[in-house]
């Protein structure tokens, strides 16, 4: 068994970008590609034919994709389908061992709906590659597309969808040759891991910022000390949302929250 890669995005305006990027990771040959299309005008003569369809992930989200043919539900609530049918189908790969890196390649909807699936999966793991080749990214918003997560965003300096040219022939090269890399990498790690059981010191989330950083350095040394591990949030606005999803998801085992003033942003309004 090798690393799979699950390239996902709209195969009905980029078909032949994720034709490219296709043929480029399997020239590589370290990974196997699993095809995602969420597309809301797919059908079946799409090209390349997806391992699983738009009809498919629209259907995991409890939609009718007849309905959205017929225009009877609105795009804002197609994309809603697209992103929880999404983030339902990684979660089901991910679980059977057929996940071990994520590209996509997007303009703001496809960046958001991806962005979004990740985002909103409770089982996806920090660590595990996740790759958008998208337009945003050197947008205002592209902190958006990251949000909590380690989502790696790369420009894609032309736009998604009028085909394969010089300008970003090597730009989807470096997208493939890069997922590659990293699932393959990903991939080694979790079978390690496997043949070697953790049985680790619990692990202690810290929030710091400038004026509490002698205060958390200290705290660590002596929780350190004591035979813990500990992991320090930068308390800056992102920091304490970051920490929250890594609690909700099991890998934090305590929190010594000593830089609260994210708490007074959200809920006064302010800054620091």
């Amino acid at each position: 068994m090798t690393a799979t890669i699950v390239l996902v995005g709209t195969l009905d305006t980029k078909g032949v970008e994720f034709d490219f990027v296709r043929k480029q990771i399997d020239d590589i040959g370290t990974c196997s590609v699993c095809l995602i299309d969420f597309g809301l005008q797919s059908t079946n003569k799409t090209q390349p034919i997806a391992d699983i369809s738009s009809i498919s992930i629209i259907e995991a989200a409890g939609g009718d994709y007849k309905a959205l043919e017929e225009h009877k539900i609105t795009k804002s609530e197609a994309f809603n389908l697209m992103t929880k049918g999404l983030t339902l189908k990684l979660n089901e790969l991910y679980q059977s061992n057929r996940l071990h890196g994520i590209l996509g390649l997007g303009g703001s909807c496809g960046t958001a709906i991806v962005s979004e699936a990740v985002q909103q999966s409770k089982i996806l793991p920090i660590g595990l590659p996740k790759l958008i080749v998208s337009t945003v990214a050197a947008s205002s918003n592209a902190h958006t597309a990251v949000g909590f997560s380690d989502v790696t965003l790369m420009h894609s300096v032309t736009d998604i969808g009028g085909g394969i040219n010089r300008i970003n022939e090597p730009i989807l090269a470096n997208a493939a040759v890069g997922i590659a890399a990293m699932a393959s990498r990903y991939y080694l790690s979790t079978v390690q891991s496997k043949e070697t059981a953790f049985d680790g010191p619990p692990l202690i989330a810290l929030t710091m910022f400038g004026v509490t950083t002698p205060c958390v350095m200290e705290a660590k040394k002596q929780l350190e000390e004591l035979g813990y591990d500990t992991v320090v949030f930068h308390a800056t606005g992102t920091g304490g949302w970051a920490m929250e999803h890594l609690i909700e998801s099991g890998s934090i085992n305590g929190v010594l929250d000593i830089t609260t003033t994210e708490l007074a942003d959200e809920l006064v309004g302010g800054s620091f």
